[in-house]
């Protein structure tokens, strides 16, 4: 027990975890298939992702990140007195990616002041020497069963050239994709088999409507497409989306809050006088279209993330960053990663959306 404790409302009868995570959408989906290991899970998220958890049945409450005190965490105030004491739930159990692991002082006020008897924090990305997933990087800090698929339900496991790990590392693991060699410098991985999470009826409904408005006929199978990403490293360049879109047949294509707020009016409107487009869609009619698709596909982003989880036959290319660390997860989520996305051709994804429509 954390020598500085609050206990506010009384002793706990159950088993109940405090998950705390401020990052963005396709960061919050992998969080949230590590919380599936545990029980009675309060999620502090941002905007619009911890309510579309709790609709996908991946945690049970949520709370807004950015509604909270956070900021006393890195004052002196005494835990027993910090008003984000009295706003955060009892909890047996605290697992946390704010604030960072080295930040010990802030990590043991958080401990604190959310009475946990066992508290975890945990880094956002593993080292570069392992050469696992990081659902499994963060399962090893846990002390909990890996996420990788045992090594006879995998044909194949890919790993980049290790290096000797740190000793205050997890030991390294084996990667829970499975590969398939594509050429000398393209890899397709497919994501293990973890359960989808199922999406509401409600969510379905509003990407009929979405779809309607757009002019599409639901009943017909359609791509979903979606070319931005954080970074312009990360993305496929346009040219190529709409080669796959001519190429495809019926497209529709998605654009986010990055691309609205980043991307040049003509590189938007060059997309929308061409196909169906719907920007800044919300959460929720975003799972329902991922569900509708015959396919998804976009670059190293959220949308994949979230496309995967919910079971949608998703291909995500990634360059710069390792998609072994970070590919998306679900029982039809398919990672074609190249040294660069320029390296990545039309014809492979072609393909590869071909075998999973």
């Amino acid at each position: 027990m954390h020598p500085f404790r609050v206990r506010r409302r009384g002793l706990l009868s159950t088993l109940t975890t405090l998950a705390i995570h401020p990052g963005a959408l396709g960061d919050l989906i992998l969080f949230s298939r590590l919380l599936s290991r545990y029980p009675a899970v309060t999620l502090v998220a941002s905007g619009e992702v911890g309510p579309l958890l709790v609709a996908l049945g991946a945690v049970e409450a949520c709370l807004d990140f950015q509604a909270l005190p956070f900021h006393e965490l890195f004052h002196d105030t005494p835990a027993p007195e910090s008003s984000l004491a009295q706003r955060l739930p009892s909890a047996t159990r605290l697992i946390s990616c704010f604030p960072a692991p080295d930040n010990s002082a802030a990590c043991a006020r958080l401990g604190a002041v959310c009475g946990a008897d066992n508290s975890a924090f945990l880094p956002i990305r593993p080292p570069s020497s392992f050469t696992g997933h990081l659902l499994d990087f963060w399962a090893d800090l846990l002390g909990i069963p890996s996420f990788s698929s045992s090594p006879s339900s995998s044909p194949s496991s890919f790993s980049p050239s290790p290096s000797s790990p740190s000793s205050s590392s997890p030991s390294s693991s084996s990667s829970p994709l499975a590969v398939s060699p594509c050429s000398s410098s393209l890899r397709v991985l497919r994501g293990e088999s973890l359960p989808p999470f199922p999406v509401p009826p409600a969510f379905l409904s509003l990407a009929r409507v979405a779809l309607e408005s757009a002019g599409l006929d639901p009943s017909v199978p359609f791509l979903l497409i979606h070319p931005g990403a954080g970074s312009p490293s990360k993305c496929w360049s346009l040219d190529r989306y709409f080669s796959l879109a001519d190429s495809a047949g019926p497209c529709f294509f998605i654009l986010g809050p990055v691309e609205q707020d980043r991307w040049s009016s003509s590189a938007i409107d060059s997309i929308s006088r061409e196909f169906p487009t719907l920007e800044g869609p919300p959460l929720s009619t975003l799972a329902g279209l991922a569900v509708l698709a015959r396919a998804c596909v976009g670059n190293d982003s959220g949308f994949c993330h979230l496309a995967a989880a919910v079971g949608a036959p998703t291909l995500s290319l990634f360059g710069p960053t390792n998609p072994v660390h970070f590919a998306p997860t679900g029982p039809r989520a398919h990672t074609l990663a190249g040294p660069s996305m320029d390296a990545i051709a039309l014809d492979p994804v072609l393909q590869i959306l071909a075998s999973l429509s």
